[in-house]
């Protein structure tokens, strides 16, 4: 429940007006077993899968309306698939999303151990320009993936269009309205007891690292 991918995809629902805790949720796995017991508590509106029963078993016996996931479960691109995309035109509905919040949300944040920075400060530089590096490596190369996909170059180009050359900014600074609506949303939904303040969340981190 608590998975970013997820939390932003609740936060589309409750920008729609969906009321989150009036859903009958079930967590599982979707092709393989599930567990059928989660050690994290749940909400009283959550529950777990039944034992050695996918969720996407579950979808197909009329036991769930939809599943929340961040791939297509197995089957979905068989000749004949009963699944259905919610929104057949997704790609148009997530550029409108784009348009309306004015991000592309986060889904990972790296996090360090204090005690690690306070014996070696050095590293949170370090590891933050080995990730620029690599990143900047693949803006630099991504052009040359032609042979990807017919319209690979046309998405790409597509994509700088509407949020520009590099639409995964590191650092604080150039993502602070994506952490403000990610700790809105946390407590918003009942993941975090308390609001946190996005000023205060990665205040060490910009002193080690001015500017980002």
């Amino acid at each position: 429940m608590a998975a970013t991918g997820n939390t932003w995809a609740r936060a589309a629902l409750r920008e729609q007006g969906v009321d989150i805790t009036g859903i009958r949720w079930t967590v599982g796995t979707v092709d393989g077993p599930s567990p059928g017991s989660i050690k994290d508590p749940l909400p009283a509106h959550v529950r777990p899968a039944p034992a050695e029963r996918s969720l996407r078993e579950l979808l197909l016996a009329g036991d769930l309306d939809a599943l929340m996931i961040a791939y297509p479960p197995a089957g979905f691109y068989d000749p004949g698939s009963p699944i259905r995309r919610l929104i057949p035109d997704w790609v148009g509905a997530e550029k409108a999303y784009l348009a309306r919040v004015g991000y592309v949300p986060a889904h990972h944040v790296m996090g360090i151990k204090r005690s690690l920075f306070e014996q070696h400060p050095w590293v949170v530089k370090s590891l933050f320009d080995a990730f620029d590096r690599s990143k900047r490596a693949w803006q630099e190369n991504r052009l040359k993936l032609t042979d990807t996909s017919p319209w690979i170059m046309a998405d790409i180009e597509e994509a700088q269009r509407l949020i520009g050359q590099d639409w995964q900014p590191y650092g604080v600074t150039p993502n602070r309205a994506v952490i403000a609506a990610l700790c809105q949303e946390q407590y918003a939904q009942g993941l975090v007891p308390d609001p946190f303040d996005p000023s205060a969340v990665f205040a060490d981190f910009e002193r080690v690292v001015p500017g980002v």
